[in-house]
C-alpha cells in the first residue's frame, strides 16, 4: 500500500494489534487443548473481534487508497494485479506446505482436507474449509476485491451495487430474510463494506474527536471481552465487534489525517508484517506445542509463561517470514510480472510528452 500506508501510521498500528489478537486467540485455544490451560477462558468465546477489526481495517485502506481511480479499466487491472502479488505468493507457500502435512502427518479430524476438490478451491481462496484454516477470511477479502476491481471499472453501476448488497447485508442481519449463513450474505462482508463507507466519510464529512471515537471503541471492546468472561448478558459478540471496530477506524483515521502520527517501530514493523503473522501463526504455534511438550517446558516455566513465551516464539518467527521470505518473494514475483518497469515506463513516457509541450 506503499505512500498512502505511510500516511496512515496509526491505522497500521492498530492492525497490527488486530493481528495479534487473531493470534492470541488461536494460540490460547490450541495451548488449552494440550495443556488444559485458558486464558480468562478464552478458548471458550466465540471470537475475540481481531478479525472483525481487520475486516473493517481492509475495506477502509482499499477505497482510502483506490477509491478516487474508479472509472478506469487499467486501473482495475493494476489494482487485481497488485493485490495478487500482496495474497498469493506467501499463501500458495504455507498451503502447499500445509497440504504435505496433511498427507506426512494425518490427522482424522482433518481428513476432509486432503479432499482434491478442498486442495484445488483452498488454493484459490474458493468458498470451503480451507486447508490453512485462516485463509477462511481471505475468501471475503478476495471477493471484495473483485467486486472493487468492478467498482473500479464501472463505478456507476457498481455504486449501486455496492449500495445494494450493503442494505440486503443488513437486512439479513436482522433477520427479515434467510440467508445469514451463506457465503455472499456473510456478515464478514458487510463489515469490509463498511470500511469502505468510514472512507468515504472522512473524505466528504468533517468529523471531528477522533480520540473520543477510539475511547469508545475500546471500552466497547473490554465491555465485550468483560462479558465473555463474567456472562452478564447474552450477545451475539461479532455485531458488537463490528460496531466498536468501526468506531474506533473512524477515529483512528480522523486522528492519523489531521497530521503524521509517530508511532513506535515496533508497531510498525508488526504493521508491515501483519499479513506474514496472519499466513504464518498457525503453523508456528502447532510447531512450538510440539517443541514444548518434548522439552516439558511447562512444568519448568509453568502454563502462563509457557503460553506467553508461546506467542512470543510465534511473532517472532512470524517477522523472520516476513523479512526472509514475504519481502523476497513479492520483489521476485514484481520482477516476473514486469510489474515496476511498466510504471517507470509510464512516468517516462509522461515526461516525454510534457518535454514535448
Amino acid at each position: 500500500m506503499g505512500a498512502g500506508r505511510d500516511k496512515l501510521q496509526l491505522v497500521q498500528s492498530f492492525r497490527a494489534i488486530a493481528i495479534i489478537i487473531v493470534m492470541l486467540g488461536h494460540a490460547n485455544h490450541m495451548f488449552y487443548k494440550r495443556f488444559h490451560y485458558d486464558w480468562f477462558h478464552i478458548s471458550q468465546w466465540n471470537r475475540m473481534g481481531g478479525v472483525d477489526f481487520f475486516f473493517v481495517v481492509t475495506g477502509f485502506m482499499i477505497y482510502f487508497l483506490y477509491g478516487r481511480k474508479a472509472g478506469s479499466l487499467t486501473e482495475a487491472k493494476q489494482f487485481l494485479l497488485k493485490r495478487w502479488i500482496r495474497v498469493y505468493p506467501l499463501y500458495f507457500l504455507f498451503t502447499l506446505a500445509a497440504i504435505a502435512i496433511l498427507f506426512i502427518v494425518p490427522m482424522e479430524d482433518e481428513s476432509h482436507k486432503r479432499d482434491i476438490l478442498v486442495i484445488i478451491k483452498s488454493l484459490f481462496l474458493l468458498p470451503v474449509d480451507p486447508v490453512l484454516t485462516v485463509a477462511w477470511s481471505l475468501q471475503y477479502i478476495m471477493l471484495f476485491y473483485l467486486v472493487f476491481a468492478g467498482f473500479l471499472t464501472w463505478p456507476k453501476i457498481f455504486k449501486y451495487i455496492l449500495m445494494g448488497w450493503s442494505v440486503i447485508l443488513l437486512i439479513v442481519q436482522m433477520g427479515l430474510i434467510p440467508g445469514k449463513d451463506t457465503f455472499l450474505l456473510n456478515f464478514s462482508n458487510l463489515e469490509i463494506l463498511a470500511g469502505c463507507l468510514i472512507s468515504y466519510l472522512v473524505q466528504h464529512v468533517k468529523i471531528k474527536n477522533g480520540l473520543l471515537w477510539i475511547l469508545i471503541g475500546l471500552v466497547g471492546y473490554f465491555l465485550v471481552w468483560a462479558d465473555n468472561i463474567f456472562h452478564v448478558v447474552s450477545i451475539y459478540e461479532p455485531h458488537f465487534y463490528f460496531l466498536f471496530s468501526f468506531m474506533m477506524v473512524l477515529g483512528i483515521t480522523i486522528t492519523d489525517l489531521k497530521k503524521q502520527t509517530k508511532v513506535p517501530s515496533v508497531l510498525s514493523l508488526l504493521g508491515d508484517a501483519s499479513y506474514s503473522i496472519y499466513i504464518a501463526h498457525g503453523p508456528f504455534i502447532q510447531f512450538y506445542l510440539y517443541v514444548f511438550k518434548f522439552l516439558n517446558l511447562s512444568h519448568v516455566l509453568g502454563n502462563f509463561l509457557s503460553l506467553l513465551f508461546l506467542q512470543l516464539c510465534t511473532v517472532g518467527s512470524c517477522l523472520l517470514v516476513y523479512q526472509l521470505i514475504e519481502r523476497p518473494l513479492i520483489r521476485q514475483v514484481k520482477k516476473f510480472v514486469d510489474l515496476r518497469p511498466r510504471i517507470k515506463k509510464r512516468k517516462s513516457s509522461n515526461i516525454l510528452i510534457n518535454e514535448g509541450r
